[in-house]
């Protein structure tokens, strides 16, 4: 009986040691595939094995668990890329109108088509919309094709479906002309942009509050400015409100002295104010041709982007504009559902030129504006 106890004490150990041995290197395994996030602790390596072929199994699993267990590591932090397009002024009236009517069935896509490429590109395309889109008749135009000095437009109601097709999604109305026909021009106007899906911002009368904010993995909040009346506090004041919400703020002012190429200097000291309140990215129009530009507090300042759709041909200058290309990275990790920071990774101007029988096209290779 004696002998019998002892050898089922000597089998007893011996399943319970390679029992737990089989424990401890499956755990070990598992840890190694990834499906264990801590180690697995089945033999207490302090205590002397039943006998020495344990105690050398203990010693290399003991190594074996003192080894960092595998944890699937978090997803890198990844930034999404969004891009800005940017032009300059677009008219619709007078030559570019004829021009429509005469060859084009009164279409305008054929006119946008050398641009639409570059604002289709684009997650957001920006424009500065020199005149009110109505169903009145043009000043600029007449019956028989000849067309006027005058400087009161309006566009066909299918403008604003021009837009859109042509890649722009978003147009200022801070300008001295979209007014030209009043209060019922400009109501017309944001019906026509409506029922095209085309955004707008900013305001003839510089009035409080007409910013668009467009959000996608960050939001960018434009802001229009019309140089030429009342209300630049109210702009200062609305700049400052969106910067302190979050926003990018883009500010579009049109301002300057016409045919200029140089900006002058009470629009330097705005641009700086605007800087100041908290814009990321100023960038004007109404001059028809490209001004200068400058960095102000790391933030970028182009004065006049000229002309993008006009019927000016008397010089080189009014006949070749710049397209502003903005990039921004943005960390696409969103955390309950904020957006994200937008960063300016790099800004650069692609040249267009105005043909006078066809539109605007794209010239040469974009160039990056540094710092």
């Amino acid at each position: 009986m004696k002998k019998l106890g002892t050898y089922i004490w000597v089998l007893t150990a011996a399943i319970i040691g390679w029992g737990g041995i089989w424990l401890v290197a499956s755990g070990t395994r598992l840890a190694v595939n990834g499906f264990a996030v801590s180690k697995v602790a089945v033999l207490n390596f302090n205590q002397s094995p039943p006998n020495s072929n344990l105690a050398n199994v203990a010693s290399v699993l003991s190594a074996t668990t003192s080894v960092p267990i595998y944890e699937k590591p978090a997803p890198a932090q990844q930034e999404k890329e969004i891009k800005i397009i940017i032009g300059g002024d677009v008219m619709f009236d007078r030559h570019i109108r004829a021009l429509a009517n005469s060859q084009y069935s009164s279409s305008y896509d054929p006119i946008m088509a050398g641009i639409s490429p570059i604002f289709h590109s684009a997650d957001i395309g920006v424009v500065n919309l020199e005149g009110p889109i109505t169903n009145f008749p043009s000043h600029t135009l007449f019956a028989n094709g000849q067309t006027s000095k005058e400087l009161t437009f309006t566009f066909a109601s299918t403008t604003a479906t021009a837009l859109k097709d042509a890649g722009i999604k978003l147009v200022s109305l801070a300008n001295n002309h979209t007014n030209n026909f009043d209060a019922s021009g400009l109501s017309q106007t944001k019906g026509f942009l409506d029922s095209a899906q085309v955004g707008y911002f900013g305001d003839p009368n510089n009035a409080s509050s007409t910013e668009k904010v467009i959000c996608m993995d960050a939001c960018f909040a434009f802001v229009g400015y019309h140089e030429f009346t009342h209300g630049f506090d109210r702009i200062l004041a609305d700049v400052t409100r969106l910067s302190h919400q979050g926003y990018t703020v883009i500010v579009m002012p049109h301002w300057g002295d016409e045919y200029a190429t140089t900006s002058p200097t009470r629009i330097k000291a705005k641009a700086r104010q605007l800087v100041e309140a908290g814009a990321n990215v100023v960038i004007g129009s109404h001059p028809h041709v490209v001004e200068d530009k400058e960095w102000i507090n790391n933030v970028p300042v182009i004065y006049s982007l000229g002309n993008l759709v006009f019927d000016q041909y008397f010089s080189n200058e009014v006949m070749n504009g710049n397209i502003a290309e903005i990039t921004f990275k943005v960390d696409a990790n969103k955390i309950n559902g904020n957006y994200g920071t937008a960063r300016l990774e790099k800004i650069a101007l692609q040249n267009i030129l105005i043909n006078r029988d066809s539109g605007p096209v794209l010239v040469g290779d974009p160039v990056e504006f540094k710092l």
